[in-house]
């Protein structure tokens, strides 16, 4: 036996697979272990489920299938050898999943690109999902890439906060220093017979230009 090549394995209750000198599953009840361990997770929404390593796949359809709103699962797999096994056993359906991504990279830092496909403020959280023992073949490559990733969503969720403080101090500082300003007219004056249309300044904003421009002279913009 080539320990450098996969070795799969028919257990009577799903394939396992010998990998390095590591069962990456259990030798009798590799798919319903994988599912007890699935069970067992936080399911929260706007959750990043990080599984490690991709193992034959088993589990991913059955987390996929519980996944609460803004969640997403991001298989990861260092080893080209394994993840090419494991892309040939996963369920097809999931090769072009829309919650499911399936990452092989050496790399820990290119696991937080996925992140720039989602609206910044999508994940709250990153899950954690080993659902085989391929971790055991780059424990570290692993770990670093759910810290980078935690850490670049907190760093979103810090940055928010501070605004949203910064924000409100604005706000106050501008009232309080509205009297300094030279020239300063009553607000009587700002007064008006025309309804106000208030708008913001984010990508929405585009469409709604012509209607803008068809009402500009019947409102106070």
């Amino acid at each position: 036996m080539n320990k450098e090549n996969p070795l799969l394995i028919e257990t009577g209750s799903g394939l396992t697979v010998s990998y390095k000198d590591i069962h990456l599953y259990s030798s009798r009840e590799p798919i319903k272990r994988v599912n007890d361990t699935i069970d067992s997770l936080p399911l929260l929404p706007d959750t990043l489920f990080l599984v490690q390593s991709i193992g034959l796949g088993h589990g991913l359809s059955y987390l996929a299938s519980k996944l609460m709103p803004g969640s997403h699962i991001l298989c990861l797999e260092q080893d080209p050898v394994l993840f090419k096994t494991g892309l040939a056993h996963v369920e097809p359906a999931l090769h072009n999943h829309p919650h499911i991504t399936l990452l092989c990279t050496e790399t820990p830092e290119k696991a937080c690109g996925i992140l720039s496909r989602f609206p910044k403020d999508q994940f709250r959280r990153v899950v954690t999902a080993r659902l085989c023992a391929g971790y055991r073949l780059s424990p570290e490559f692993y770990d670093t890439a759910a810290a980078l990733l935690q850490e670049a969503i907190k760093t979103v969720w810090q940055n928010r906060m501070t605004l949203i403080h910064l924000g409100r101090l604005f706000v106050k500082n501008v009232i309080e220093n509205l009297s300094l300003l030279p020239r300063l007219s009553d607000a009587c004056e700002l007064s008006t017979d025309k309804p106000v249309l208030v708008t913001g300044a984010g990508p929405s904003l585009e469409k709604s230009l012509p209607l803008i421009r068809e009402l500009r002279s019947k409102v106070l913009l």
